[in-house]
């Protein structure tokens, strides 16, 4: 019985001692959120605006305006004219207008990705919104309020539908390229693309309508987000159903920061996050044309200043989980810059997601070969969520642990954790996992880095993390020094 009792307590020891041995070798990282750094990751940040309404802006002159925006900015914002993108029937600017083409070049030197409206309808437009082309081919339509000279389609005429589903083709030939445009307005109907004042031959035909411009769009745009102006005229209710979960669209709303961005509107957002972010822009106020030195009247909000009208925009957005919004034109751009500029700061700070790892615990000396257990936890600081769960992203952005060579600064060796998933991560949670890893590489000592990587590019890390005094420009979060035995 002693025997026993010896061998029961050498046994115990033994595993004390290994357990100790375990704990004294592992290493534990704590990393400070970074509220500051402007994040430029995909469907997140401040945007900046070309509006076609008028006449073609001149490139270089328009982005002059834009310029000082474009370091606290993450995409650039087309909304155009069919008749813009498509003067003729198959003849298309991004082949053939070179204002179009000179647009979009600057804004990929400076390194923004596109988004993407087109609109129908041309009231207040300074020119047909439609194709008079398609006019010609036989589609009934109606004479434009605001100019009755300007012809509109009824949305539910087949020659309309045929004609525009040829064109959404094209267009998603050119631009279903997520490393190029990060969304695009899949709808576009009504006035100013926002869905009201829908032109129909009679109101049992919205159903039918939605269902078909959805999954035009959709049909299109496979890899690139799809999103939409919700709370429109065809119906919170429809457009959760068959935008949202039939053909996964997200939501925009344009008027946030004021009574048009209603309660069940936010209510609606509010009871389905994080299932979704918003794309959020604020009221086409044209605050430094109009409104320069007194406030637009608004029932709801009883604005007193300029300044009351921004600041209750990015709260507005911030409160909604918008992952974006927007600077705007040249003009909008002075007014934020001059009225507001710690509200272009805040949403910077608390919109979209910044995510980051809180805490990673790993074995600073490993056997090549065997298998170890890497703790590590991740935290969004911002409003919004990353939308890693929509259909055409299909989860790409995983996780992942890669070891470096001190010297080289060689990736050698990578491990990506499917299980870690950034469409869970909402503020004011600690998400925690545990990756059993592997490494069979050459005895050494390495770097180890983790990051957000694109599983369709070759584990890219493509989501920067707002961590606080980075060691790395490249995407991956510097851990440590591990031993590879």
């Amino acid at each position: 019985m002693k025997k026993v009792f010896f061998f029961f307590n050498v046994v115990l020891l033994l595993s004390v001692l290994l357990t100790f041995s375990s704990i004294v070798t592992a290493e534990t990282v704590h990393f400070t959120p970074d509220t500051k750094m402007v994040l430029r990751n995909p469907a997140m940040g401040w945007g900046l605006y070309a509006d076609i309404v008028w006449k073609h802006p001149d490139p270089d002159v328009w982005w002059r305006g834009l310029e000082p925006g474009v370091p606290k900015a993450n995409f650039f914002y087309y909304r155009c004219r069919w008749s813009t993108l498509e003067p003729e029937e198959g003849k298309y600017a991004w082949e053939h207008n070179e204002q179009f083409k000179k647009m979009i070049d600057y804004a990929q030197k400076y390194g923004l990705k596109l988004a993407f409206r087109v609109i129908v309808h041309s009231q207040s437009n300074s020119e047909q919104a439609t194709p008079d082309y398609v006019r010609k081919a036989g589609a009934k339509g109606f004479a434009c309020s605001s100019n009755e000279n300007f012809w509109d389609p009824n949305l539910d005429d087949p020659i309309f539908q045929e004609k525009f589903a040829v064109f959404v083709q094209a267009f998603g030939k050119a631009f279903d390229n997520p490393e190029i445009v990060d969304f695009i307005d899949g709808n576009g109907l009504g006035w100013w693309g926002e869905q009201h004042h829908l032109r129909l031959t009679t109101e049992e035909q919205k159903e039918a309508v939605l269902e078909w411009i959805c999954s035009t769009y959709a049909s299109a745009f496979k890899k690139v987000l799809l999103v939409y102006c919700f709370g429109s005229e065809f119906g919170l209710e429809r457009e959760l159903r068959i935008a949202v979960q039939k053909y996964g669209y997200i939501p925009r709303r344009d008027g946030i920061g004021s009574r048009w961005f209603t309660k069940p509107q936010k209510d609606f957002l509010n009871n389905h996050f994080p299932e979704f972010p918003l794309i959020g822009e604020a009221c086409y106020w044209e605050l430094d044309q109009w409104y320069k030195d007194s406030p637009p009247k608004d029932d709801v909000m009883k604005f007193e200043s300029v300044r009351d009208v921004l600041v209750q925009s990015v709260n507005d957005a911030i409160e909604g989980h918008a992952n974006t919004f927007d600077l705007r034109n040249p003009n909008d751009l002075k007014t934020w810059m001059r009225e507001a500029p710690d509200m272009i700061e805040k949403f910077i700070a608390e919109g979209g997601y910044r995510v980051l790892p809180k805490m990673a615990e790993y074995p600073k000396e490993i056997v090549a070969g065997k298998t170890n257990e890497f703790r590590h936890e991740w935290i969004n600081i911002g409003c919004g969520v990353c939308p890693n769960n929509n259909p055409r992203w299909n989860k790409k952005y995983q996780v992942a642990f890669a070891l470096f060579s001190e010297n080289e600064n060689k990736m050698v060796a990578l491990h990506v954790d499917s299980s870690a998933e950034p469409s869970r991560w909402i503020k004011g949670m600690t998400t925690k996992y545990i990756s059993s890893i592997a490494w069979n590489v050459p005895p050494k000592t390495y770097r180890l880095v983790v990051g957000i990587v694109d599983t369709t590019r070759n584990n890219l890390p493509d989501i920067h993390c707002a961590v606080a005094d980075l060691k790395r420009t490249d995407g991956w979060v510097d851990i440590g020094t591990i031993t590879i035995k």
